[in-house]
């Protein structure tokens, strides 16, 4: 899921809310964020002197900053923002689908190069032109009855992770084909609920400053 993605959900999902500033304390701020009359996607702001807490419906989120509104109203969300979360909500990860595809569409064409097996394509035109996994596994599987797969690992590789999201197990397998595998490939993500909170916090805050309510 790329991230213009998830901002047109919370687009989406804050279509109708209200942005209401409930406590005004020294050091001390709560924003309501919800839809009246529902509680879904409802959360509130609550910006401290040690930090800022989202908390509601769709979850929980804390950054360690001592900041005001103003900073989950800024336009670097992936990066920045994100870099400010607790380290228990920063640090979790997921499987990326399409990464993890990659990998094996290029490890699998590249075994066929190297067993210089008939094949509809080549390694060196894969960054304009790669083909899903699946139409590979089919190549791969219709070549199976001449042997092209016997003692094959990349193949074995597929079978065990091409429709994993366990990370640990996919890293696991991958680093036992691949020993260098954890140092030249990335198919892990940021944590895509954790994401959509965090661009829930900032759409609402953007909204809050615009309404001149921060």
């Amino acid at each position: 899921m790329k991230n213009q993605e998830i901002l047109g959900q919370v687009i989406k999902a804050q279509e109708g809310f209200t942005y209401e500033k409930v406590v005004d304390a020294e050091g001390y701020a709560v924003y309501l964020c919800k839809k009246p009359g529902t509680r879904i996607y409802a959360f509130e702001i609550i910006v401290g002197r040690y930090g800022i807490y989202l908390n509601g419906d769709i979850s929980c989120l804390v950054w360690d900053v001592p900041r005001d509104i103003h900073f989950l109203a800024g336009n670097d969300v992936d990066y920045y923002i994100h870099s400010k979360l607790a380290a228990p909500f920063r640090e979790k990860q997921e499987i990326d689908p399409g990464e993890r595809d990659e990998f094996l569409v290029k490890e699998m064409i590249s075994w066929l190069d190297e067993n210089e097996a008939e094949s509809p394509w080549s390694p060196m035109d894969l960054d304009e032109n790669m083909p899903p996994l699946n139409i590979v596994a089919d190549f791969f599987m219709s070549q199976g009855l001449d042997g092209i797969m016997k003692d094959c690992d990349v193949w074995n590789l597929y079978e065990e992770i091409h429709d994993s999201d366990d990370i640990n197990h996919i890293y696991n397998e991958a680093s036992k084909y691949d020993p260098d595998f954890c140092f030249d490939h990335y198919i892990t993500r940021h944590d895509q609920h954790v994401t959509f909170c965090v661009y829930m916090a900032c759409y609402a805050a953007q909204k809050i400053v615009e309404a001149g309510i921060a």
